[in-house]
């Protein structure tokens, strides 16, 4: 078994909670699954968010994802990059299965929107484990 969790920040959580109604709904999506029913966005509160930053969580449990990871991790770079005000992202996969090639069993993912000048195009700063975990 693996899990996948992690979370978005952005600055525009109405138009995020579109994005995420886009999304298919588990029993109509098809492999890698990206479903709108992981993706939670807690309510707007002075206590839930800082200058406006609202953080869009996420997490399943799926059964050996580890060979078609990247695929996965692609559509998930595709949907938050088209999310307006996203600012960040980051994902976690837990595995048992590469435990035995890495101790921890866990491989991070991070996305950092850079700040440009208006009009260019966005550029996201990525850093993280490899994206091909088997080939």
């Amino acid at each position: 078994m693996s899990t996948i969790s992690g979370f978005i920040v952005t600055t525009d959580a109405g138009n995020a909670r579109d994005c995420i109604d886009q999304l298919p709904r588990l029993k109509d999506d098809c492999w890698p699954f990206l479903p709108a029913e992981i993706f939670a966005v807690a309510p707007a509160s002075p206590t839930l968010q800082y200058k406006d930053h609202h953080i869009i969580h996420f997490g399943m449990a799926v059964k050996e994802i580890e060979t078609e990871f990247s695929a996965w991790l692609d559509k998930f770079e595709s949907f938050f990059k088209t999310m307006p005000g996203t600012t960040e992202a980051m994902v976690i996969l837990g595995s048992e299965t590469i435990r035995s090639e890495h101790p921890s069993g866990r491989f991070i993912y991070h996305w950092k929107r850079k700040n440009g000048a208006m009009g260019q195009t966005v550029v996201w700063e990525f850093s993280g484990d490899e994206r091909v975990l088997f080939q």
